[in-house]
């Protein structure tokens, strides 16, 4: 299951830009085929990242994950087509992608809201204590 349909990279990049990127055809028309080749690089990507912390696949995918697909699935697409040439937003997005997966793997961001990323437990009671509350009243 990828990350991104063609419809929201579309909305992403514009139906032109799709087409110039995908159309090797020269049919004027996007290319589901290499559009689906792009998602599936970008999902590559995310689950090697998210296999780290997280069972896969996922059992819904959280909104910053379908932006981090269509960065990645939009670097790969400019880079098959371009000659050395990429925009410094594409490379930008890129990498900050990169950042939120590697914030992730980190425990830094949370996938969802039931992770319990952040939580500490410790196994001490009050009964542990060296000094009762009492000695330590006096100082």
């Amino acid at each position: 299951m990828a990350y991104h349909t063609t419809a929201q990279i579309q909305a992403s990049l514009t139906a032109e830009i799709l087409i110039q990127l995908t159309d090797d055809a020269r049919a004027g028309v996007v290319d589901e085929t290499v559009a689906g080749q792009a998602a599936e690089s970008a999902q590559s990507i995310i689950d090697g990242y998210l296999a780290k912390r997280y069972s896969l696949p996922l059992a819904s995918t959280p909104g910053y994950v379908t932006e981090i697909s269509i960065a990645l699935a939009t670097y790969w697409l400019y880079n098959r087509r371009s000659a050395g040439e990429i925009s410094g937003k594409v490379i930008e997005n890129r990498k900050e992608a990169m950042k939120l997966l590697n914030h992730i793997v980190d425990g830094k961001i949370s996938l969802f809201s039931s992770d319990t990323v952040g939580t500490y437990q410790t196994n001490k009671v009050a009964g542990d204590r060296l000094f009762p509350k009492t000695a330590l009243d006096q100082f």
